[in-house]
């Protein structure tokens, strides 16, 4: 078993915010209980689990598993221990972006940007699109928009 220290700003970006602990277990798959796969299976139809790590969100025990899709797309979950779906992040193309998305990035990509990546932040409160674009000179811009397209708020980032 390993041991994995990842940065709590990766993880708020991955999980949606949630407070976190910066210690995480990897386990297997077979050591992960029932409740937690009940609730992985009730995600996808098909699917590869790739790696399941056990910490702690909110003071409380929670598993982030990482899914394997089809058209090499990945699907990251936070459940708690229960079998609750906390959070769902879906990795996105361009093209799979819902048009009110897209229409809302168009003055950033006419100004020069390029596109980068994309996930869909589901979470039981709600739903958010984080677009990634590429300003150039080592910046990135990060846009959270909601799924009409309206820009909930955006920063930029050093892209090194």
């Amino acid at each position: 078993m390993k041991t994995s220290y990842l940065a709590p700003s990766r993880l708020a970006s991955l999980f949606s915010g949630l407070p976190m602990e910066q210690v995480f277990k990897e386990i297997s798959l077979e050591d992960c209980p029932p409740e937690v796969l009940a609730a992985v299976d009730g995600c996808f139809e098909s699917g590869r689990v790739e790696r399941i790590l056990v910490g702690r969100a909110s003071r409380r025990p929670c598993f982030f598993v990482e899914v394997a899709l089809a058209e090499n797309r990945v699907s990251k979950l936070q459940i708690s221990e229960d079998g609750e779906l906390l959070s769902r992040v879906d990795g996105m193309g361009k093209s799979d972006l819902p048009r009110t998305v897209k229409s809302a990035m168009t003055d950033f990509l006419n100004a020069g940007a390029r596109f980068d990546a994309a996930d869909r932040v589901f979470t039981p409160d709600h739903e958010e699109f984080h677009i990634e674009l590429d300003l150039g000179d080592n910046l990135d811009l990060h846009l959270f928009l909601d799924d009409r397209g309206v820009l909930l708020r955006q920063h930029e980032v050093g892209d090194f």
